[in-house]
């Protein structure tokens, strides 16, 4: 079993975006921003072809002048090494992007929290072709997108070739 824990300390003059999550996780409030992020991993081989594993992370964030905020997230994954031929890879991610839990001393448009809980599933096959190239196709499904249920859900199909040298 292979497992880590990571600490980050970020400062961004106006927001704490980090391109996930929702536009309230990402407190884009023109102000700087401190943010203090905390995660923990973890992946367990059960079996040579099978492994779990999966995430929780949580920022502790600070706009200046203005108050505290929660952001967490979270994800369990699942890989399948060698299926089909050795070096192949299929892989299972089932979590929650980041999401703003909650604030104190502010608002973000009228709210401290995410209004719902929208959920990120994750799947892809890379096929080892030769020794240096392999091809992953891969589907992404995200429900109630930016934590919200009035918003449609989200499919992103994806194919990434990766040569290697």
């Amino acid at each position: 079993m292979a497992s880590a824990s990571v600490e980050t300390y970020s400062y961004n003059d106006s927001n704490l975006k980090t391109g996930t999550g929702s536009l309230r996780s990402q407190l884009d409030l023109d102000r700087p921003v401190v943010g203090n992020s905390y995660s923990l991993e973890v992946s367990w081989q059960l079996a040579p072809k099978f492994a779990i594993g999966g995430w929780v992370g949580f920022t502790d964030a600070t706009a200046i002048d203005l108050g505290e905020a929660d952001v967490w997230n979270y994800a369990l994954t699942l890989a399948f090494p060698d299926l089909g031929q050795e070096g192949n890879l299929l892989g299972v991610i089932v979590g929650q992007e980041p999401k703003l839990t909650g604030t104190s001393g502010f608002l973000i448009n009228g709210r401290r929290n995410d209004l719902d809980a929208s959920l990120h599933v994750e799947t892809f096959y890379r096929h080892q072709i030769r020794d240096n190239l392999s091809i992953t196709p891969g589907l992404i499904w995200i429900t109630a997108s930016n934590h919200n249920n009035n918003n449609s859900d989200l499919v992103v199909l994806t194919v990434r070739t990766t040569f290697e040298f």
